[in-house]
């Protein structure tokens, strides 16, 4: 219990980051949700430059603002309070993708009535279970997305680092 509590209440014994890594993390890792996002699209013919075109769309609306509101208060928090192990990255940026989705769904005004393939997602303005599943089920896209986003900014920001890679506490 005491070495939990000081993994997230104690100093971080490690050092921290390069500045311009942090920077450099916050920048790229965004992009490859965006990019594993709309990877079906290139995958079904849309040409390389409309891809493109399509990724930073994604990202520019969908991505860097999560990050901008979540993840950099995010990381600011907790850089002090927890290592940058992979695992933490990559349920923070699995739930900083997330986060947004549930009060969107539910503040978002339903259709009269709609469908997804078989499921009849709205009925009379009122969601239904299949509704519901189906939320859950994107939501979990979107964590899955965010995740992989986390493991970028892992790889950009503590892989490779001599001084961070190790995760070790210097005990």
């Amino acid at each position: 219990m005491t070495g939990m509590r000081t993994l997230l209440t104690g100093p971080n014994p490690l050092p921290r980051p390069k500045l311009w890594r942090v920077a450099f993390g916050f920048v790229a890792a965004p992009l490859v949700p965006a990019a594993l996002w709309m990877l079906p699209e290139l995958w079904n013919g849309a040409p390389l430059a409309s891809y493109g075109s399509f990724v930073m769309l994604v990202a520019i609306y969908g991505a860097y603002p999560a990050t901008i509101l979540l993840g950099v208060p995010a990381y600011f928090v907790l850089r002090r309070r927890m290592r940058p192990l992979l695992v933490s990255l990559l349920l923070a940026g699995g739930l900083i993708a997330a986060a947004p989705w549930p009060a969107l769904m539910l503040l978002l005004p339903n259709p009269q009535d709609a469908w997804i393939g078989g499921c009849h997602t709205v009925v009379d303005g009122k969601t239904t279970w299949c509704g519901y599943w189906e939320g859950v089920k994107f939501i979990g896209w979107i964590f899955a997305l965010g995740a992989t986003g986390g493991v970028a900014f892992w790889i950009c920001v503590v892989w490779r680092d001599p001084k961070l890679g190790s995760n070790r506490t210097g005990r």
